[in-house]
């Protein structure tokens, strides 16, 4: 081969390669069990059968120990001790995130990178935060964070969670699950974001789906659970 010829091979391959943004480390289908505290199945096949161990004080004066998700889902909120609110939403967050892992598939190729990092989280879009009312994600749709926020500092942290600052707001936001989630064969990522303003009295967790369906695709929330004040639902 000649001089001439390997050169343009070797710019063949690099072409090949920076025009192919599919990770190859296939199948993807992992949830992050740290990120649920009170989990203690190491590896959950399923949602029925996750067990776990997490104790709140009740209103009443008692206290309640759950042992499955379904406890959870089956406790009004009213009923937990209300200095302990934020907890039980966070326990039920969980629960509902481990739900919708068990409902996934193994996602036959990516276009997210393998870690989160500061240029993925600006490239969120700005209804990838908690849900306070309609009228601030009618604001923030069809823009990144990066480009609604006046404010916006990022740090990635060295446990993968990664905080954001805002105007008024600090949010951290954990990795729960990756994988397929509404079956088209491509990886999805399942978010939760924990949040206090310091602006006012207010604290939540609220946990959202986000899609990238090809490499020039913007990234999406595909599906949200709010975690309303006086009560937690599937929308």
């Amino acid at each position: 081969m000649t001089r001439r010829m390997l050169c343009l091979f070797v710019t063949l391959l690099i072409l090949t390669a920076c025009s192919d943004p599919v990770r190859k480390e296939m199948p993807i289908r992992k949830f992050h069990t740290r990120e649920f505290v009170g989990l203690v199945s190491a590896e959950p096949t399923s949602y029925g059968d996750a067990v776990l161990d997490y104790e709140l004080d009740t209103s009443q004066g008692g206290m309640v120990r759950f042992t499955r998700c379904a406890e959870v889902e089956s406790t009004d909120e009213q009923d937990i001790e209300s200095s302990q609110y934020p907890l039980f939403r966070l326990l039920f967050t969980n629960c509902q995130a481990l739900r919708r892992y068990a409902e996934s598939h193994p996602a036959r190729r990516s276009f997210f990178p393998a870690r989160m990092s500061e240029e993925l989280l600006a490239a969120f879009p700005a209804t990838a935060v908690p849900r306070i009312s309609d009228e601030e994600m009618k604001r923030r749709e069809e823009k990144t964070l990066s480009e609604y926020e006046a404010v916006l500092r990022i740090a990635v942290q060295t446990d993968g969670s990664v905080q954001v600052t805002n105007k008024a707001d600090e949010m951290t936001y954990h990795t729960m699950a990756r994988a397929d989630f509404d079956g088209d064969g491509t990886e999805d990522i399942l978010m939760r974001v924990d949040w206090h303003s310091r602006e006012a009295f207010g604290q939540g967790t609220d946990l959202f789906l986000l899609s990238k369906p090809s490499d020039s695709a913007p990234i999406s929330v595909a599906w949200r659970l709010y975690v309303l004040p006086a009560k937690a639902g599937i929308q």
